[in-house]
């Protein structure tokens, strides 16, 4: 069985367990793991700091309570795993992503560095507190990583588990620092089936590797401020992918460059991969002037001496055979679409980090 067994209404959800031998625990309490999670107990979760976020734009601001890349790890015997899931702003509908995506837990068993999809929650469309429990028919230490939303802001989670399960903190990923991304909707997730779907899940789940999420949708655009909270980061690498949301070649122009050179003073020895969108057909020629800046930047850097770079051409990610299967609408990946960029991404990500 892949799909909890989904509870929607409030009353059903503030019951599951009772008499049924389910202990539930908060999220945050320990010996949870949470990864890339900047908030604490009692607060919605949140991967960027309210005060830096809004430091950056109204639209980041809202958008640093998306979920995208926050995921919980721990390790149980228990047969069952359950989960209850509360939204003050209720659930983020769109017409061109999937609600297990955008909205949904993914669900995975890790083992020797490998995980194992085993199920996954999502809500209906109108939920403000949805849940569900799986039960897998036996014990046994599992470790166990959930991912959370794409696209949806959550205020709380509770974990439940078989009563007098043994409970221990997670496995962890392969030993060095996390990989950061930056950039669009893209990078945010947007429009994967489910959150295991996002490119940057799929190059954890090949690599073994932790990973930073920093994809803001309709909203990456190499702000000062923004650029400050990157270098805050002490990643093994930096992928750089903001293309899209540069309002203009002239203003990708002012900005891709100036956010190397500030990145680059902050983190000299941090390996940085340029990447360019991966859409290119709904307008070749535009696609080729911003690809043409971003290459500008990338061979600078080489000339000024710069061997810790790296340029990743996105038109090519998707190859040519099924193409239009690879987006939803011309320009955001479906899962397809994601498994070829972690294709071409991962492997540069490798390459540098010698894996």
């Amino acid at each position: 069985m892949e799909c909890f067994d989904d509870v929607q209404s409030p009353e059903k959800l503030n019951a599951l367990g009772e008499g049924d031998g389910l202990v539930f625990r908060d999220a945050y309490a320990a010996p949870f793991d949470l990864y890339q999670c900047v908030s604490g107990p009692g607060e919605p979760f949140r991967r960027m700091p309210a005060e830096a976020a809004a430091r950056v734009s109204e639209s980041v601001a809202y958008l640093a309570r998306h979920t995208s890349g926050i995921r919980l790890r721990f390790r149980t015997d228990s047969a069952r795993i359950a989960l209850k899931v509360r939204i003050s702003d209720g659930v983020l509908a769109m017409n061109h992503m999937p609600l297990t995506g955008s909205c949904g837990f993914d669900l995975f068993f890790c083992e020797n560095g490998r995980q194992r999809f085993a199920g996954f929650l999502a809500p209906g469309r109108d939920c403000r507190a949805f849940g569900g429990v799986q039960d897998f028919g036996r014990g046994g230490m599992r470790d166990v990583l959930i991912d959370f939303p794409l696209y949806n802001t959550v205020d709380e989670v509770q974990v439940g588990l078989d009563e007098g399960a043994a409970l221990e903190h997670g496995g962890r990923y392969r030993p060095v620092a996390p990989v950061l991304y930056y950039g669009s909707s893209i990078t945010q997730g947007g429009c994967a089936d489910r959150p295991g779907d996002s490119y940057q899940a799929m190059i954890s789940r090949r690599y073994d590797l932790d990973f930073v999420n920093q994809g803001y949708n309709g909203s990456a655009r190499a702000e000062d401020a923004m650029v400050d909270w990157l270098c805050t980061f002490e990643p093994s690498v930096f992928v750089c992918d903001y293309d899209h949301n540069a309002p203009s070649v002239e203003y990708l122009e002012q900005t891709h460059f100036r956010l190397y050179r500030r990145y680059r003073a902050a983190r000299p020895d941090t390996p940085v991969i340029f990447v360019t969108k991966p859409d290119t057909d709904l307008d070749p020629a535009g696609a080729a002037a911003r690809r043409a800046v971003i290459r500008r930047t990338f061979d600078r850097a080489v000339a000024e001496g710069d061997r810790n770079v790296r340029f990743v051409d996105g038109g090519t990610l998707c190859g040519d055979g099924e193409r239009s299967a690879c987006f939803v609408d011309g320009c955001h990946p479906t899962t397809l679409g994601f498994f070829r960029m972690a294709e071409g991404i991962g492997a540069v990500i490798a390459e540098l980090l010698g894996l």
